[in-house]
């Protein structure tokens, strides 16, 4: 049983350079930030500005409203879900994670 790293669009496994042949991606900075545990700092600026945009539009509606991860959550994950589905967005551009290995058995 080896451990690869699962390219976050389709799914195939990175080669050991942590590059994805099939869409032809390189994932080199954020699987090595993803071995430190932590994204690279352009992933967490793209987290900040999806949670930020969630929060603003929390505001429009709610201005009293203070800082709440979990409310803000519940409107990303909804927004992410409506611009996947009809706008063909990826959710890794949208609200990247961290790259960690899987198993894969041999056959």
């Amino acid at each position: 049983m080896t451990e690869k790293i699962i390219c976050p669009y389709c799914e195939k496994a990175l080669t050991e350079k942590y590059y994805c042949i099939s869409c032809q991606k390189d994932f080199g900075v954020a699987a090595r930030h993803s071995e430190e545990g932590t994204l690279p700092d352009y992933q967490i600026a793209q987290q900040d500005y999806i949670d930020n945009a969630c929060f603003h539009f929390l505001k429009e509606f709610v201005p009293i409203s203070h800082w709440d991860i979990a409310q803000i959550s519940i409107i990303r994950d909804a927004l992410i879900s409506v611009l996947i589905k009809f706008h063909n967005k990826k959710e890794y551009d949208l609200y990247p994670w961290l790259l960690e290995p899987e198993d894969i058995v041999s056959t």
